[in-house]
């Protein structure tokens, strides 16, 4: 099965759509393929964009399997049976959405999204989705499909894409722990960051009312005693059906630009 460039293009956001998983598991979803063995190391914008050569061939064997279990014009029940079926013994994630319910509020942009793909969801009886472990040369690999099914419950096409994880609440709260101490000065915490892949974003309190940013207001530090704060955040570390989950980092910086205390959690956001 070829798949066109704008159908890869939109699978990140049909799997914000999709995706059942429970943040901040460690398998939880990024935005497009990249490498889990340096996901402590690299958080920011390279990691997205490493989708390797073997991922790709990853992507096209699993793309095998699911074609020999799911033919084309199957009937839905016959393919939500096989897969129920398999759920009870591996780990694995299925979420069904009719045609109707992609056009509704409950699933904002999912319609949207559908026809950038080339398919109409007034057109479809749903979408049957997977979230699970495929095993390839003795490694394990946490795949995303996408089952769409025409009117007469006929299966009539099937998106798959490899999941790779993003780093857990937990690690990065470890990793600024450890690696990020309080008193560092503030080029010392964005070299920092930069090793991580990301730049962050200063606001400094000559520019800006420090007692007007929220995150200053539910930290424990107070706006006077502050040069300014650095933040950055990691991206799509986790879906809850309509919620994006990120990872938020603040760094605090007081009037001498030593580092004062630091807030580390999980967020909410759209799609």
């Amino acid at each position: 099965m070829k798949i066109k460039c704008s159908e890869f293009a939109a699978m990140p956001v049909l799997l914000f759509l999709l995706s059942g998983c429970q943040p901040p598991a460690p398998e939880s979803i990024a935005a497009v393929p990249n490498q889990t063995a340096k996901a402590v190391n690299s958080w920011g914008d390279s990691s997205y964009k490493e989708a390797t050569k073997e991922l790709e061939k990853n992507r096209k064997t699993i793309e095998v399997i699911v074609q020999k279990r799911a033919p084309l014009k199957a009937d839905k029940a016959r393919i939500t049976a096989r897969l129920q079926a398999q759920s009870k013994v591996k780990k694995m994630t299925l979420q069904y959405i009719t045609g109707k319910e992609m056009q509704s509020s409950k699933y904002p942009g999912l319609g949207s999204i559908i026809e950038f793909m080339g398919h109409k969801p007034a057109a479809l009886a749903g979408i049957l989705s997977s979230i699970e472990n495929f095993s390839i040369h003795g490694k394990t690999f946490r795949a995303g499909t996408a089952h769409l099914f025409d009117k007469k419950e006929k299966l009539i096409k099937v998106f798959v894409w490899v999941l790779e994880g993003m780093p857990t609440l937990g690690e990065v709260k470890t990793a600024v722990r450890k690696e990020v101490l309080i008193g560092s000065d503030k080029l010392k915490v964005e070299a920092w960051l930069k090793s991580k892949n990301f730049k962050g974003t200063y606001i400094s309190s000559k520019d800006s009312d420090l007692s007007r940013e929220s995150d200053v207001l539910y930290s424990k530090c107070r706006p006077a005693d502050l040069s300014g704060i650095l933040r950055e955040r990691i991206w799509a570390v986790g879906f809850t059906i309509p919620v994006r989950w990120d990872i938020q980092m603040i760094f605090f910086f007081g009037k001498d630009d030593k580092l004062k205390g630091y807030s580390v959690r999980q967020i909410g956001d759209g799609p």
